[in-house]
C-alpha cells in the first residue's frame, strides 16, 4: 500500500476495532488499535524512506586510475538494500598513438571493425567489474551474457572466431577513456 492507502487502511481497522469494543471484545479492540497504529507508523516511515533512492555518482581514486560508481539504495519493507554499480573506468595509462593493447593500428580499419565500434558505442553493454591489476573486466553483452574481456582478449564467440577486437573490447576501451580518434585517425 502507498501513501493515503495506508491511512485509509488504518482508519478501517480502527473503525472495526471500535465495533469490537462496543460488542465487548476487548482483546480484538486492542489488537485492532495496535494494527491501525502499525499502519500509521509504517506510512510515516515510508515518507522518510522512499522505495528507491539513487545516490550521486562517486569517483574512487586507485593506484592505476579511477573508477566511477553509482550506489542505489532500495528498501524491502523496512530493510535497506545497497547496490553498487560500476559506471566507468579512467586509466592513468592514457592512449599514446592510435592503438591500444597489442593490436596494430591497421586492425581497426574496415567496415566490419567500424560496425563493432559503433555497436560498442550504442548497444546496451554493461561494465560489471574491472580488476585494475590484471586489466580484466567482466562485460555484460547486449543479450545479457557475461564475458571476460581485456584490451587484447574477449571470451565472446565473435572474438573466438575472428581473433580481432570485438564490440566488448571496444566497449572496454571506451570505458577506459579511449576515443574514436584513437582507432580511426591513423
Amino acid at each position: 500500500m502507498k501513501g493515503k492507502g495506508l491511512y485509509i487502511a488504518a482508519g478501517v481497522v480502527f473503525a472495526l476495532a471500535l465495533g469490537c469494543l462496543f460488542t465487548g471484545e476487548v482483546q480484538s479492540f486492542c489488537g485492532g488499535v495496535i494494527l491501525a497504529a502499525a499502519f500509521v507508523a509504517y506510512s510515516q516511515w515510508k515518507k522518510k524512506h522512499p522505495v528507491s533512492k539513487t545516490s550521486e555518482l562517486r569517483t574512487i581514486e586507485g593506484r592505476e586510475g579511477s573508477k566511477t560508481i553509482r550506489e542505489t539504495v532500495s528498501y524491502f519493507l523496512i530493510f535497506p538494500r545497497k547496490k553498487t554499480e560500476l559506471v566507468s573506468i579512467h586509466s592513468r595509462h592514457c592512449p599514446i598513438g592510435h592503438s591500444f593493447g597489442e593490436w596494430n593500428e591497421k586492425v581497426h580499419r574496415g567496415a566490419a571493425q567500424s560496425d563493432r565500434f559503433e555497436k560498442a558505442s550504442h548497444e546496451c553493454l554493461g561494465l560489471i567489474s574491472y580488476d585494475v591489476d590484471s586489466g580484466t573486466a567482466k562485460v555484460s553483452g547486449s543479450t545479457g551474457t557475461e564475458y571476460t574481456t581485456t584490451l587484447d582478449y574477449c571470451s565472446c564467440p565473435d572474438f573466438d572466431k575472428r581473433s580481432k577486437p570485438c564490440k566488448h573490447i571496444y566497449f572496454l576501451a571506451l570505458q577506459m577513456g579511449y576515443t574514436s580518434d584513437d582507432f580511426y585517425n591513423c
